[in-house]
């Protein structure tokens, strides 16, 4: 059985008529039975038309008796002629213009095990994405966020245990500064 989900933008003019619609979605994984999962987690505009979405997503692996065993090696999401590329559970965050809804850019990051987004938040042209990793490291860009070091530890079962992230997005498209938990 396999089942796929989308990723799904709209702008509805206050007398109920649509302007437009946009869509992200999933590249498939070989011919592997399984789902895609395409969470869209938060949604915001800021000042200067910008749409912000950010989420996970990832592609599960079954064997022909329908065990799970593992998760895809190369899951690319495509938000039109920008896309981002994991080798497994990752998240994203994206930009689209509200007057067109075409896609602006979009950041990837995922590290060893799993990545969840929570929240998001746009103050001015400060944009953050906040979520948890169970990942000895997550890289975002040229940042590196390390579970168990820095004040980032993780409270749950696995490995290294469920860290909260909070990391900067650049208003460009390029991610910022990883910000310690509690700011």
């Amino acid at each position: 059985m396999s089942q796929s989900t989308g990723i799904f933008i709209a702008k509805l003019f206050e007398n109920g008529t649509w302007a437009w619609i946009n869509s992200a979605g999933q590249d498939s994984c070989g011919s592997a039975p399984g789902p895609t999962d395409n969470r869209l987690m938060a949604v915001l505009t800021d000042s200067n038309r910008g749409l912000y979405i950010t989420g996970d997503y990832y592609k599960k692996n079954w064997d022909n008796s329908n065990n799970f065993v593992g998760y895809c090696s190369t899951t690319t999401l495509n938000f039109g002629s920008a896309s981002v590329t994991a080798d497994g559970p990752a998240i994203y965050v994206a930009k689209a213009n509200t007057s067109t809804g075409s896609w602006e850019w979009a950041l990837g990051a995922n590290g060893n095990d799993l990545e969840y987004i929570n929240d998001l938040s746009v103050t001015g042209s400060t944009i953050r994405v906040h979520g948890q990793t169970n990942s000895d490291s997550l890289e975002f860009g040229n940042n590196t966020f390390t579970n168990n070091a820095d004040g980032f530890t993780g409270t749950s079962a696995g490995p290294t245990g469920y860290a909260p992230f909070h990391v900067t997005v650049n208003p460009n498209g390029t991610w910022g500064e990883i910000i310690a938990p509690g700011i």
